[in-house]
């Protein structure tokens, strides 16, 4: 029998930048601390679903804030995939669910912000 192989697959994070402008815009100076905030309760957030595997009313409510703290910010991929792990529970997926939750965690892994990226970015002109 062959032995099993560990696949570890790595995946960006995209962020929608227009979004992501409009709340920079709308908050001013105040704007990285409001980002700061959002992406750290994103992250309190995923570790909590994490652990929410076999409680699927606490996972839906995790994800649905999930949801609505990754989409003020533009957050694309997470604000999806916490809304596929929700559309698995009400269709009662387990496979899918497995596999959406199984996302979710993996985005939330230290290191991912590393693989963070703009969709639609604008290149650099090269102006300084």
């Amino acid at each position: 029998m062959p032995a099993a192989i560990a696949l570890n697959p790595a995946e960006h994070i995209t962020f929608d930048r227009d979004r992501l402008f409009r709340v920079c815009d709308d908050k001013g100076i105040d704007a990285e601390h409001y980002l700061m905030n959002a992406l750290t309760e994103i992250e309190s957030l995923v570790e909590v679903a994490e652990t929410q595997a076999n409680d699927a009313e606490g996972l839906a409510r995790t994800c649905s804030r999930l949801m609505r703290r990754a989409g003020e910010i533009g957050m694309v991929t997470v604000e999806d995939v916490a809304r596929s792990v929700i559309d698995c529970l009400l269709e009662g997926n387990q496979y899918g669910l497995r596999a959406c939750h199984a996302r979710l965690v993996r985005l939330g892994r230290p290191g991912a912000i590393a693989d963070w990226s703009f969709a639609r970015a604008m290149q650099p002109d090269g102006a300084a």
